[in-house]
């Protein structure tokens, strides 16, 4: 099976692009569930630009189809597909990124978005160099609105001098481009973990997984302790519901929960503590940026030889 590049917009920016690429997605739960506070969570997958081409290919063979939700999957019970697809990423990729927002309000799914954003997009592109993340391609929104929203956040991160300025936000739909497949694949097994308590799809990306909080852009520290859980399910078959904590032949765990939502949720408020209005002036909220782009463009009228100097 042969995949080609749908998006044109797309493929010149590659073209133009010689650094890694951070392709996008994200998961969040926007009400309480039985108890269980709201969340958000933003997860971007890094990849190096010369492997874009062969992975797009290789994505497509482990769907079997020119298709890909692994939402789908799941709900199908095509197990050893997701199976294939999260190994594929911890196997060809270099980093995955995960902005959390856990003090999400009924309601606010947009502002928590831009925090989640401008989190993930300041902290992938703080390399310097010829490799360094210049390119976001995120899933693109069915609501053209929120789409422009995400432009609006990396345009003024780049005039607070947040992100370098040949940072780019480009959308793109995952009918076009098969690669944010594996952004899909590595967000929904984080979501996974944080929703259902179902760690297992995760854990083989744990290594090369930085869960950050949203607000302070600062990495939560993910490992802990924890009982074994069951095994990913393997093969095809009805989902029997979310893992559950077992004990494994021979007293081996098949897999260690890499992070909760309480513990995750906890730290977060412990620092955003620590870290006090300093921290909250250089974080990620629209409210910060917009006080950070405020107070740069009074220093740039201030400044002779500058517009409004």
């Amino acid at each position: 099976m042969v995949y080609v590049l749908r998006d044109t917009r797309l493929a010149e920016l590659y073209r133009r692009t010689s650094g890694a690429v951070a392709f996008i997605d994200e998961s969040f739960r926007p009400q309480p569930i039985g108890g269980q506070a709201p969340f958000y969570s933003m997860t971007a997958l890094i990849m190096p630009r010369s492997d874009i081409d062969q992975a797009r290919q290789d994505v497509v063979r482990i769907a079997g189809r020119y298709y890909w939700h692994t939402t789908e999957a799941f709900a199908l019970g095509n197990f050893s597909r997701i199976d294939e697809m999260i190994d594929y990423i911890a196997g060809h990729t270099d980093w995955v990124v995960t902005s959390l927002e856990t003090t999400m309000a009924v309601g606010g799914e947009n502002r928590v978005r831009q925090t989640c954003l401008a989190a993930l997009a300041r902290h992938v592109s703080m390399g310097g160099g010829a490799e360094a993340v210049r390119l976001l391609v995120a899933d693109a929104n069915t609501e053209p609105a929120v789409n422009k929203a995400d432009e609006a956040t990396i345009a003024v991160l780049r005039q607070t001098g947040d992100v370098p300025r040949p940072v780019t936000l480009w959308h793109a739909r995952m009918a076009d481009e098969a690669v944010l497949w594996l952004a899909d694949a590595a967000s929904w097994s984080t979501y996974r973990a944080i929703d259902a308590g179902d760690p297992c799809w995760a854990e083989p990306i744990a290594g090369i997984q930085t869960i950050l909080d949203a607000q302070l852009g600062w990495p939560l520290e993910m490992k802990q302790p924890q009982a074994a859980v069951a095994p990913r399910p393997s093969g095809d078959g009805p989902h029997l519901g979310p893992a559950q904590p077992s004990a494994i032949a021979g007293g081996e765990a098949v897999c260690c929960l890499p992070f909760n939502l309480a513990q995750l949720r906890a730290q977060a408020k412990r620092r955003r503590q620590a870290a006090g209005l300093a921290g909250w002036s250089q974080g990620n909220t629209p409210e910060a940026i917009e006080r950070r782009r405020f107070a740069r463009r009074g220093q740039d009228d201030a400044t002779p030889g500058l517009a409004g100097g």
